[in-house]
């Protein structure tokens, strides 16, 4: 009974929390709105008074009720709460591992763990994207029971991929979704890095290398803004790198830029 007592709470506390971050998304949108909209409003009683007529005073409201909306509208669909309550859930944890193979340093693995949480009832899929510097072969397998991949497609770079979670989640409900990817660059022209840009708030994230030998040299670095234009924040060189490079990030910041990146003997490529 207590733990089902239990479980009953845990399930309550986490669809209040998300219940209150949507509410307070959707207050955000409506004062904007609102403060919009008595803008217009007093452009266009000012214009009548200057000029005393109806049309100018319309249409000049019209025009910036139309114009606020749809730029208000656009920020909106850019923030990381609105992808969330558009996409029904929300990140909590990932742990991605990159695995070159010690029998041909052309054979790559990437293992991606998320888990998310429901902020709407009904959930059923969980989308995701990947760029890899590589070129040749790449294939993507869901490894959780139950769940499967559904659609992929590419554009300019990046692969998009959605997963069939096999069931509906409620609101507060968490989920793992677990991924392989078997990328094989012929071509031997991937870069030696491993990153993660946040597009999504999340809590902890966790960035794992394991390479057939030890790297000449190693660093991990967190960056802010775009490629190529980021700046660096912090950067510390991995002393005495061996085959494994790891870097756990608690509370990670949103649109920052995390890497390891290493030199490998001989050659700053994979060949």
């Amino acid at each position: 009974m207590l733990q089902g007592l239990w479980r009953r709470t845990a399930w309550l506390s986490g669809h209040s929390r998300s219940l209150a971050v949507l509410l307070f998304n959707t207050s955000q949108l409506v004062a904007a709105l609102i403060t919009i909209f008595t803008t217009s409003v007093g452009a266009a009683l000012i214009t009548f008074f200057l000029h005393k007529r109806f049309a100018l005073p319309i249409a000049t409201f019209a025009v910036g009720l139309l114009f606020g909306s749809a730029l208000l509208f656009l920020v909106y669909l850019r923030s990381a709460s609105a992808r969330g309550v558009l996409v029904g859930y929300r990140w909590i944890s990932a742990d991605y591992t990159y695995t070159i193979s010690p029998t041909d340093p052309h054979d790559h693995q990437q293992d991606v763990s998320i888990e998310i949480e429901a902020i709407r009832p009904r959930v059923t899929s969980f989308e995701n994207r990947f760029f890899w510097t590589g070129r040749g072969e790449a294939e993507i397998f869901v490894t959780n029971p139950g769940q499967s991949l559904g659609g992929r497609y590419q554009y300019a770079g990046w692969t998009y991929y959605s997963v069939n979670l096999g069931r509906e989640l409620a609101i507060g409900e968490r989920t793992r979704v677990s991924i392989t990817q078997l990328l094989y660059d012929k071509e031997g022209v991937f870069e030696c890095f491993l990153a993660k840009t946040l597009d999504e708030p999340i809590a902890e994230l966790s960035l794992h290398v394991n390479l057939p030998k030890a790297p000449l040299s190693a660093a991990r670095t967190e960056y802010v803004g775009s490629p190529p234009s980021s700046q660096v924040v912090r950067r510390n060189q991995i002393d005495s790198p061996g085959t494994m490079l790891e870097w756990h990030i608690p509370s990670p910041i949103m649109k920052h830029r995390y890497e390891i990146r290493w030199e490998p003997f001989g050659t700053g490529k994979v060949v």
